[in-house]
């Protein structure tokens, strides 16, 4: 598993058949028993270093997040699904719902959220105010 760079972060899928793992504007994946990559890079082109990856539920889809964008990516091909979430500044966490059916970022001042229903994605953007929210339903 050689990157580049240093890797930032790495996590397995559920079933742990497979390693995502992040280092500069790339992520990728990997056969954790072989550790071979798998399907293509996911790159962040001038958006900034990646900070997180992760799995959605099912681990058929992967998000990442940049200090600027957070982008979501099918998790066999490394080919990017739909545009990239614009979080304003200093993104810092991305993560899927339970159902897979919804994807929240986070940065200092934005809350972002993608809903995946029938094949179409919608993002919805909020400010934050102190970039705290209210801790109950925020991301929904």
């Amino acid at each position: 598993m050689l990157h580049e760079d240093m890797v930032r972060s790495a996590a397995f899928n559920l079933d742990g058949t497979r390693v995502l793992t992040v280092s500069g504007t790339t992520a990728r994946m990997w056969d954790a028993t072989t550790r071979k990559p798998l399907g293509a890079p996911m790159r962040h082109e001038n958006e900034g270093g990646i900070i997180y990856a992760g799995f959605n539920p099912d681990g058929t889809r992967v998000v990442t997040a940049t200090g600027v964008t957070a982008r979501e990516w099918d998790a066999v091909t490394g080919r990017p699904l739909g545009t990239p979430i614009r979080s304003g500044n200093n993104a810092f966490a991305a993560t899927f719902s339970p159902d897979g059916t919804r994807m929240v970022t986070a940065s200092l001042t934005r809350r972002q959220r993608r809903e995946m229903r029938q094949g179409i994605a919608r993002s919805h953007g909020e400010r934050c105010g102190d970039g705290q929210g209210s801790g109950e339903g925020d991301a929904t």
